[in-house]
């Protein structure tokens, strides 16, 4: 078995490493909704991100992956912006560009390129 590194863009925002997600936030993977929580980093040192569905491209190490200039130009984003923050509020998600703590905060909500280092 050997160490894959992905990268990964999506639409959402990004949470502070010290910010901790409930269990069942995880459980809803599958289900139909619109918006999730998924993590980056690495398997061992997870840092999460909330993210619209749709928008979640990966590449797989050694795999181009196209991003549709659609995708990136959508007209969506006002919406998906209320998507994002409705999950937040009711999830008690920390919500984006607010500080968690006095050391850290959450990212803006936009586009993000983030990278998984994983076995």
């Amino acid at each position: 078995m050997g160490v894959s590194t992905d990268a990964v863009l999506f639409y959402g925002y990004h949470l502070p490493e010290d910010v901790e997600i409930d269990e069942e936030i995880h459980e809803l993977w599958g289900k139909e909704h619109k918006v999730l929580v998924g993590t980056h980093c690495s398997g061992e040192a997870p840092m999460y991100y909330v993210y619209i569905v749709e928008s979640e491209q990966t590449a797989r190490m050694g795999y181009p992956k196209q991003i549709h200039r659609e995708l990136i130009n959508s007209l969506l984003t006002e919406v998906w912006n209320g998507y994002l923050l409705e999950f937040a509020a009711k999830h008690e998600i920390p919500l984006p560009n607010t500080e968690v703590d006095e050391y850290s905060k959450t990212s803006e909500i936009g586009w993000w390129l983030v990278s998984y280092w994983g076995w």
